[in-house]
């Protein structure tokens, strides 16, 4: 499998996992791509993520049930989404609904996990 391919994947399965819209996620994977050939000087071109359906075909893998490891990639995306010079092609709006998401989950899990250890 490609790097390309290993990353839609990602992208796809963070979607599948939380249930996000996937005009979202798209936003986020093209303006990643976006981001990279601004970083590094290229000129690919800026492709849409597969539809959800390519997720049949993959076994679960380990975002299931790992919260921290989903927060981890999130963070990494937002990360990637701005070039080297701090130019970013996610509108406010995206970045918005990006950074509510990952503070959510992090409260999820953090919530979460003080349960589990008052009731061990």
């Amino acid at each position: 499998m490609s790097v390309q391919i290993i990353g839609e994947l990602i992208y796809l399965k963070i979607a599948s996992i939380l249930n996000l819209r996937y005009d979202f996620i798209n936003t986020l994977y093209r303006s990643n791509q976006k981001a990279y050939d601004l970083t590094y000087g290229e000129k690919n071109e800026v492709n849409d993520l597969p539809s959800f359906e390519i997720l049949k075909d993959i076994k679960e893998n380990e975002f299931n049930n790992n919260t921290d490891l989903l927060i981890l990639k999130l963070r990494s995306i937002r990360y990637n989404i701005y070039s080297n010079g701090g130019n970013t092609y996610a509108n406010k709006n995206t970045l918005e609904k990006l950074d509510n998401l990952i503070s959510f989950l992090e409260v999820n899990n953090k919530q979460s996990k003080l349960s589990e250890v008052k009731t061990s």
